[in-house]
């Protein structure tokens, strides 16, 4: 994951997206959306942090593709989707 010191409107945009998905899956807050997917063996325990979350979603960070492609199945969205919804916005 890379940090950047300005955040850009693509990087929000981007954190946007992903917040949406979370949301729409009725999870306001992250660390519940992180326990429940551990929960539903969806993901190994230390998938993500709360914290590296929440610079994703807020535009801080940009996911790596790794962490992209586990953002989808904890999301529960096809990756190409998901990577064909960022680029729309692009």
């Amino acid at each position: 994951m890379t940090k950047r010191k300005n955040k850009t409107d693509n990087q929000e945009e981007i954190g946007k997206i992903l917040r949406n998905h979370r949301e729409d899956l009725e999870y306001s807050s992250r660390i519940e959306f992180i326990q429940a997917t551990v929960d539903m063996g969806l993901l190994e325990e230390d998938w993500i942090s709360e914290k590296s979350l929440s610079n994703i979603e807020i535009g801080y960070n940009i996911p790596s593709l790794r962490t992209l492609k586990k953002l989808s199945i904890a999301l529960q969205i096809d990756l190409m989707d998901l990577i064909s919804e960022i680029i729309d916005y692009i």
